[in-house]
């Protein structure tokens, strides 16, 4: 009789065990697909901070093209003191930042950066754009990003900046 016991007490120690393995296994299932959806939505997203709100209008050509390449790309703009937006990019919510070219320390992070310069396009007085910059330029800007950026739409929008 004992014999039987500890056989039905062990059977029931292994269904029950099986039962909170497949318990297991589906809170894992779906956290992955949590965690692939966010993924997902977050490549499909371009997060950019500005020092100065102002300089959201002169990367408006930049921006066609990279929507025209990605049409269901969704774009967020930040604006905030540069050191926030440093902070911000570090803890990887923003994808690039624009500051001032006053070389202000990247703490934590190795980050890639570009100088541009605002330039008047000729005939169109109301027409200003963002050109790539020498160094020894004054009033420079500095587009930012981490060095480790792997998103092929921050890649994309960075090339369509430089190659205007």
């Amino acid at each position: 009789m004992l014999k039987a016991i500890v056989v039905v007490i062990i059977l029931g120690i292994f269904v029950l065990g099986y039962l909170m393995l497949g318990k297991w296994n589906g809170f894992l299932y779906h956290s992955y697909r949590s965690r692939q959806q966010k993924k997902k939505e977050r490549e499909s997203m371009l997060r950019i901070g500005f020092f100065n709100p102002m300089l959201e209008k002169y990367i408006s050509d930049t921006l066609q093209q990279v929507l025209q390449q990605y049409p269901a790309l969704s774009v967020d703009f930040y604006s905030g003191a540069e050191e926030e937006l440093i902070r911000e990019l570090s803890a990887q919510k923003l994808d690039v930042i624009v500051i001032q070219n006053d070389m202000t320390p990247m703490p934590d992070i190795q980050c890639l950066s570009k100088t541009f310069r605002l330039e008047q396009q000729e005939g169109t007085p109301d027409h200003i754009r963002l050109v790539e910059a020498q160094e020894e330029d004054s009033d420079l800007l500095r587009v930012v990003w981490p060095k480790n950026q792997n998103s092929p739409i921050v890649r994309y929008f960075l090339k369509c900046l430089s190659d205007r």
